[in-house]
């Protein structure tokens, strides 16, 4: 009789080195928050005092600490702190965040033939990856999650990998009480963004504000929210896009407030601008689910849904003010129809990327793949000294 699996047994390892709090980051705390309420062991490996250290720190997540920069696919002083972990520490699964960090942990593990290897993909990098090591430890691999089937296309051509490890899997999103937007009054419209903690790079910050200007000179009368991820007296970029609104005289337009929740954030707005470039943009999946016109940056991911969905919203180059500034006002001159094609694809959003079936898709492939490398892994290979 097949063992019976609860996953609240497991121990399982969270590989996370980035030092942003980028789609990854929150995916990979996200996961190790589910392991550790159901009754599970998670441990993140991360940087010290990177985003995601203190937000493991702040929720009393085990960590283990990580004080060097990964600098290359096959650095050397991670593939050594990597073997001495893995020999003081006992895992059934590691979860790894990102492709440079898969590359010396897929190599430790081939002594540890029991524990099951996944990782999480959100970008496409343009480095080949056909050489034979390559292609060596890719087959260590058990499970390669991304967040659309676009992403799963490109990756069955740019990695030298079984198909069938390729797995798509929602954006894991909480839609607590998913309404749309409150109606708000047709006199006024309300655009805002939420600004990322590393949204700090004058670039950046400049194609935003510089939208800003000739929107607020529009027929249109607008009230322009930014929203933060943290505090603003914690926001790096805080002062760049102070004396950037100051310069242009629109300092007193632009209202800076404190991302709450998403749910406070996109219920009161009517246009949303996506500013991530990441392939998957939470702000993105939110201000869908509630059914609010947007212009996101344009990458694989948002083409893929803008053509599969009949052209629900607008995307622009990321770096482009002018044609962010074209597209937001494309929307507000044709608001009616963009709200009536979002009403549409609203629920869909919400049970694709909803975290119940998220949990379900991971905790399936947690199981199966702990199932599997049990049975076939001989007991003399389990545990390698």
């Amino acid at each position: 009789m097949e063992e019976k699996i609860f996953l609240e047994d497991f121990s399982i390892l969270y590989v996370c080195l980035g030092q942003k709090y980028g789609m990854l980051e929150k995916r990979a705390f996200e996961d190790a928050i589910f392991l550790r309420d159901i009754g599970g062991k998670p441990k993140i490996l991360c940087n010290k005092n990177s985003l995601i250290y203190n937000r493991a720190k702040e929720n009393d997540i085990d960590v283990i600490e990580y004080k060097k920069k990964v600098t290359s696919n096959f650095d050397f002083n991670y593939y050594f702190f990597l073997r001495k972990k893995l020999k003081e520490h006992t895992f059934d699964l590691v979860h790894c965040y990102g492709l440079r960090y898969i590359w010396a942990l897929a190599f430790v593990l081939r002594k540890y033939p029991k524990v099951g290897l996944l990782l999480t993909l959100n970008k496409i990098y343009s480095t080949s990856f056909r050489k034979p090591l390559y292609q060596l430890l890719l087959r260590r691999l058990d499970t390669i999650f991304c967040f659309s089937d676009r992403m799963k296309e490109m990756l069955a051509e740019w990695l030298p990998i079984h198909r069938w490890k390729l797995k798509k899997i929602g954006a894991g999103v909480d839609f607590i009480s998913v309404k749309p937007r409150q109606k708000i009054d047709d006199e006024v419209r309300r655009v805002g963004a939420v600004i990322p903690i590393d949204f700090d790079k004058e670039e950046q910050v400049e194609t935003l504000i510089n939208a800003f200007n000739p929107l607020l000179s529009s027929e249109h009368t607008l009230e322009l929210f930014l929203y933060s991820e943290v505090p603003w007296s914690q926001m790096p970029s805080k002062n760049l896009i102070v004396d950037m609104l100051h310069a242009r005289g629109i300092d007193y337009k632009v209202f800076l407030k404190e991302k709450t929740s998403y749910n406070e954030v996109m219920k009161s707005l009517d246009v949303f601008i996506g500013i991530s470039n990441e392939p998957l943009d939470l702000s993105l999946i939110h201000a869908l689910a509630r059914q609010i016109p947007s212009v996101v940056p344009r990458n694989g991911f948002s083409e893929d849904m803008w053509l599969k969905k009949s052209k629900p919203f607008e995307t622009y180059f990321w770096k482009d003010s002018r044609e962010l500034k074209d597209k937001c006002l494309k929307i507000l001159n044709n608001y009616q129809d963009f709200a009536n094609k979002i009403e549409r694809l609203s629920n869909n959003i919400v049970q694709d990327h909803s975290l119940s079936e998220y949990v379900n898709t991971l905790s399936f492939h947690y199981n199966k793949i702990y199932s599997t490398r049990r049975k076939t892994v001989p007991l003399n290979q389990a545990n390698p000294q």
